[in-house]
């Protein structure tokens, strides 16, 4: 499995509004039990994105400004961008199979997401 890349609030716009196509990013906490117990599906799930897509995590505690001004509240959390604008969020995760079906809505918008991870 390959690790996720985490962001900062200083990186944010760089690797996620301008980067080309979909960009998940995790938004999650080392306290928050069931983000923790996502990582690894995230990852998974992350090897089956074409290469216009990635999912990205970023810790609210150590870089909270973005969350803040994203209105995250509530962990754990995923929001889609593209194009520099948020194009999606999925609140209270509850696994995997709603993540991958998450990601396959995100396909019908866009032919750049399509993933095909087994969970």
């Amino acid at each position: 499995m390959a690790a996720l890349l985490d962001i900062t609030d200083e990186s944010f716009e760089r690797e996620v509004l301008q980067a080309s196509g979909t960009t998940v990013v995790d938004f999650w906490a080392p306290w928050c039990g069931p983000c923790v117990a996502l990582t690894p599906h995230l990852e998974r799930l992350a090897e089956t994105l074409p290469a216009q897509a990635r999912i990205v995590k970023l810790d609210v505690d150590s870089q909270p400004e973005t969350a803040r001004r994203l209105h995250v509240r509530g962990l754990p959390v995923l929001v889609a961008f593209r194009g520099g604008q948020e194009i999606a969020r999925l609140r209270e995760v509850k696994n995997p199979r709603q993540i991958q079906r998450w990601l396959g809505e995100l396909a019908g918008a866009s032919e750049q997401v399509r993933p095909s991870a087994r969970l």
